[in-house]
Parts: structure tokens; sequence; C-alpha cells
């Protein structure tokens, strides 16, 4: 087909979904569903590519309200946890997955609880709260934490050196005299050296200190 015929086409079909958008306008919203149906049908089209022509050529949109209750679900939080628990739990150390959706619907309402929406509904509501298995086998198990200043938080990490004192001197615990089955040679030790390793949590400065101690409570 020539450039100019399909040009005139594009014109042709700008200008009719226009038209049929101009109509809408002054169309009650109630009609509105079968005003496009016959417009569809005027242009042989289904009522789907309609509504995309309109979009696409007229900006058109069809100003639907949401529903107030959009969002809401009226399953019980209770509920939809202990499908999420069941399936969770389900999962067994060769990855298989046993236990279906629709089986931890039924448990759960034999067990008490209250199941008052679909399969897919079931599904959507733990996707869209991250109760999935999925969701739950990639969860962070760590909250990030936040410092306002210098010394507002800080993280102290202790650790046994392996450095003592004895007879006033300072020695090294030596893997050949110091184990479980020569445990003497811990009494031995008149001071042990504890490190102290401080962060500051805000600026990420290090400090480390050395202290002895008889024990780790002195």
């Amino acid at each position: 087909m020539p450039a100019k015929a399909i040009e005139k086409q594009e014109v042709a079909a700008v200008e009719y979904w226009r038209g049929v958008a101009r109509e809408l306008a002054e169309t009650p919203h109630r009609q509105r569903g079968a005003a496009i149906e016959r417009a569809a049908q005027t242009a042989g089209v289904s009522k789907k590519t309609a509504y995309r022509h309109l979009k696409a050529f007229a900006n058109w949109k069809s100003e639907r309200k949401r529903r107030a209750d959009a969002g809401k679900t009226r399953q019980p939080d209770e509920s939809l946890m202990a499908v999420a628990a069941m399936l969770n739990e389900d999962k067994r150390e060769n990855g298989k997955e046993m236990l279906t959706i629709q089986i931890a619907m039924s448990i759960a309402e034999r067990s008490g609880y209250t199941v008052n929406v679909g399969q897919s509904q079931i599904a959507k509501l733990l996707k869209r709260r991250q109760l999935d298995r999925e969701s739950l086998a990639h969860a962070q198990t760590y909250t990030r934490m936040r410092s306002r200043h210098p010394n507002h938080v800080h993280l102290a990490d202790p650790s046994l050196c392996v450095v003592y004192y004895a007879g006033g001197r300072l020695r090294l615990m030596r893997e050949k005299q110091f184990y479980k089955n020569k445990l003497e040679q811990f009494k031995k030790i008149q001071f042990r050296v504890w490190r102290y390793v401080l962060t500051d949590h805000y600026s990420g400065t290090i400090t480390v200190k050395y202290y002895e101690a008889a024990g780790e409570t002195q």
C-alpha cells in the first residue's frame, strides 16, 4: 500500500476516535460501555482494541472512580499468616514443596481459621504482603540502623587474646600447651588479656584497647 494511502488511513483513524471521545464526554457514565461497543463494531475492532485506540489517538481515559474498598480484603490477617506459615515450613531440605495453597487453606479452615476468599486471591494477598515462599526465602534478617551524630551509637566487641600474664611476664598461649586435655595449664594464668574494639556507628571510627583481667567479669 502506498505511503500516502497509509497516512490517510491513520489520519482518518485519529479523527474517528477523537470524534468518539467527544461523544463519550457527553455520554452518561453508565451508558459509555454501550457507546464504546457500538464504536468498536463500526470500526471493526474488539471493545478492548477500541479502548486502546481511544487512549492512543484521543488520549481518552475512562475516568472510572476507584472503589472505596480497593486494596482491602475481608480475609482475616491471622488466617493469612497461618497459611503462610504452613507453606513456609513445608519446604524440605531437598527444595521440594509438597504443600499447595489449596491444601494449606483447607487445613487452616479445619483448624478454626476463617478462609472466605478463593485460592487465587490468597495467592495475591501472600504476594502483596511478601508472605509467599519466594519473598520469605529472600527476606532480609537484619535491620539498618541510623545514628544521629558521632558518639550516638557505639558497637563494642570483646575478644580473648592469645597472650596472657603469668609470673609477671607476658606469654603466648601456644596450642601445644593449652587445649581441652590440659586444663591445668589454664590455672597458671594470672591475668588474661582482652581486646575491646569499639566502633562509632556514625563516623566508622574504630578504637582498640587492651585490658588485663583474671576473668570475664573483672
